[in-house]
């Protein structure tokens, strides 16, 4: 679980940041990267990145970890996205072959299983995953 440091004023974010360079005197991105992910989004965290620059942390380092911070968080959902579009394909795709025995069923399901991933496998588990459609 991930602690933030919500509504810190500018007191506690300078005790912050002293205690992080007391620790870390000549932090490399990722330490900074770990130390900023604590601080909310948005202009605090920009107000704690200039802090941190200020007091002599190079900002390249600074940069770099601001930048790690902006992709990390959005190659998650991506990637969450993409996996879900793919697992939902596949499983649709099989269970469209399997119920109807075409490659064209396969073809038809393994489209809307990843454009739909969820509601499309759903349907497909109402109707029994896999099993042959009664004639």
């Amino acid at each position: 679980m991930m602690v933030q440091l919500l509504g810190l004023g500018d007191a506690a974010l300078d005790a912050a940041i002293a205690g992080f360079l007391l620790k870390s005197p000549q932090p490399s991105s990722t330490e900074v990267s770990d130390f900023l992910k604590v601080v909310p989004a948005g202009d605090q965290r920009t107000a704690a990145a200039q802090e941190l620059i200020a007091k002599g942390v190079p900002a390249q380092t600074v940069s770099m970890a601001l930048q790690w911070l902006a992709t990390t968080d959005q190659w998650k959902w991506s990637t969450v996205k993409g996996i879900a579009a793919v697992a939902g394909s596949a499983a649709a795709a099989f269970h469209g072959y399997r119920r109807n025995q075409s490659i064209g069923w396969a073809l038809v399901w393994a489209l809307f299983g990843g454009v739909f991933p969820i509601f499309t496998n759903v349907v497909a588990l109402a109707q029994g995953f896999g099993k042959r459609k009664a004639a």
